[in-house]
């Protein structure tokens, strides 16, 4: 394994967080990184009735379960990781490992960065000068390849 700082691989469990984990293998794979991948929630109680260990309790066995299914993707490709989960806002989450130097760099999807600015007012611009790390962002709403043109021109 290398020298550098492994990758961060910030998922929300969605289907298309597959995408966003195949970004990281393949960066991980030229680099020989070790991965972080990183589901972080917050534990919001809706109801009176809502027992706040037993919200924790049904988000982390949801975890576990789709993270045994994204293993499917990434335990054939010879690399380390692991996974982890976290409660709390993301951009807080995500600055954590940096700031503790665990992580080198972060990979996440489109929709992810969208939710970095809750309650902080936090653009990516800002977060990506905070931070000073490099960022990958997938474009997950990708359906097909014959819609890569269409994305590609929503993103320039």
């Amino acid at each position: 394994m290398s020298d550098m700082k492994p990758i961060l691989c910030v998922v929300d469990l969605a289907e298309s967080c597959e995408k966003v984990l195949e970004a990281a293998v393949a960066a991980a794979k030229t680099g020989n990184l070790h991965v972080i991948i990183l589901f972080v929630y917050r534990l919001i109680v809706r109801y009176k009735t809502d027992d706040v260990s037993t919200l924790k309790s049904e988000m982390e066995t949801y975890a576990a379960e789709r993270f045994r299914a994204l293993e499917t993707i990434i335990s054939s490709q010879d690399i380390s990781y692991e996974f982890q989960v976290e409660i709390g806002f993301a951009a807080d989450r995500i600055t954590s490992y940096i700031k503790r130097g665990l992580a080198g760099s972060v990979i996440m999807s489109t929709e992810q960065v969208s939710m970095l600015d809750d309650f902080k007012v936090l653009t990516l611009r800002e977060f990506l000068t905070e931070t000073k790390t490099p960022f990958l962002v997938v474009p997950t709403g990708v359906a097909t390849v014959e819609d890569r043109t269409v994305t590609k021109r929503a993103f320039i």
